[in-house]
């Protein structure tokens, strides 16, 4: 009994529905001879054309092809001004007929001398100049090459020329943003391009990595991870040889984005950099790597020795919180202890002033009743002699 896949399909275990998928069929002939018949194991062409200008024939046409009338027209306006400032400056030398011309040209044996004969007879010579270049001219070579920087997307500063560059910092990444649309342009055809070359080698990898292989992928800030693909794997429970990332199966959905995920002048990277640090997602320390014009170094080992001062200060800052909680249950203490000496010395002057007054009193209650028995012993005697008086009467 056939226990296998095919044999489960033959007998009718297993339903097989065919699925239909597009796929590329490359001929291969030469001088109207085949030679090969292939089906590529993608749905994606393998031949990327890329055009700049694209006119729907077999000659596309660059930029430069628009530049070109332009330059042409700049060269031949420096001719007619060389041509102006070689008549301008040339010497002319009028003499009568019959003069020898050849002995007065190596007399004056200068560049530009241009020695003429004349009749007398028809009076002195008439010396012409040609007048001078209008200012249209010169604004005409101008507006020819700022026709060229438009067309091309590539001005003079941002070639590092000072000339027509804007005063102000923001002026300046506007323009370089605007001649950066003109060759972005280019660039997203280049990348349509290449993402579109990508799509095709992620459907000929499965074809391709067969075997078990390391690869090194880079993220988009520039590290490198490595992973595994087809990595054999043994099952130590039921002995099955597994695959590990294998890319043989199944279809992925691979977002494919050509181009740099990276600020691509130290500008950018500055402002990316700063904007990041404002939004708490990297510290100070990877901001100022991308600051221009400061001691990146001397700024780090300063703000490491402030780091080490101000963990220092806040250790005395605690440290004096403590001393003064001590020194304030102390002081507690010792007004408690104060408090309680001044109430026991008031207490003693109140007992001793109570002690004073009850001894006092015992005193007076005595003198009084010392006087009240003098009163009466007096009373007494008086009161025997007046009765002796009356006896004696």
């Amino acid at each position: 009994m056939m226990t296998d896949r095919a044999g489960l399909v033959e007998q009718g275990l297993i339903v097989v529905s065919p699925i239909r998928l597009k796929r590329v069929k490359r001929v291969i002939s030469f001088g109207g001879v085949r030679y090969s018949v292939t089906i590529q194991p993608t749905e994606h062409y393998s031949v990327i054309p890329l055009n700049n200008r694209h006119h729907r024939n077999p000659y596309p046409e660059a930029d430069i092809t628009y530049a070109r009338p332009y330059q042409r027209s700049i060269n031949k306006m420096h001719l007619q001004i060389l041509a102006h400032a070689s008549s301008s400056i040339g010497m002319k030398v009028f003499v009568p007929l019959g003069t020898d011309v050849d002995q007065v040209r190596r007399e004056f044996a200068k560049a530009g001398l241009s020695v003429q004969e004349y009749d007398p007879e028809y009076g002195p010579p008439v010396f012409g100049q040609p007048p001078p270049l209008n200012s249209e001219f010169f604004k005409v070579i101008q507006d020819r090459k700022e026709d060229t920087y438009e067309l091309l997307g590539i001005h003079p500063f941002m070639e590092g020329s000072d000339k027509g560059m804007p005063t102000t910092v923001r002026g300046t990444l506007m323009a370089e943003e605007r001649g950066m649309r003109r060759t972005g342009q280019h660039l997203r055809n280049i990348y349509s391009g290449y993402s579109q070359t990508a799509r095709v080698l992620i459907d000929h990898y499965k074809y391709v990595y067969r075997h078990e292989k390391m690869i090194a992928i880079v993220n988009s800030n520039g590290g490198t991870e490595t992973t595994t693909i087809n990595q054999l794997l043994f099952d130590d429970l039921t002995g099955a040889v597994l695959t590990f990332n294998d890319i043989k199966k199944g279809n992925y959905d691979v977002q494919v984005e050509a181009g740099s995920t990276l600020p691509i002048s130290r500008q950018a990277k500055q402002e990316n950099a700063l904007q990041l640090y404002g939004m708490n997602l990297v510290d100070d320390v990877e901001a100022l790597k991308f600051v221009d014009g400061i001691d990146v170094d001397g700024v780090l080992e300063r703000k490491s020795m402030y780091q080490q001062l101000i963990s220092q200060l806040q250790q005395f800052e605690e440290e004096l919180k403590q001393t003064q909680g001590t020194a304030q249950r102390l002081e507690n203490q010792v007004i408690q202890e104060r408090i309680s000496r001044i109430v026991a010395e008031a207490k003693a002057r109140i007992q001793s002033t109570t002690n004073r007054f009850d001894k006092a009193a015992d005193l007076f209650e005595a003198r009084s009743s010392d006087q009240l028995q003098i009163q009466r012993e007096r009373a007494a005697m008086q009161a025997r002699q007046s009765s002796a008086l009356q006896q004696q009467r």
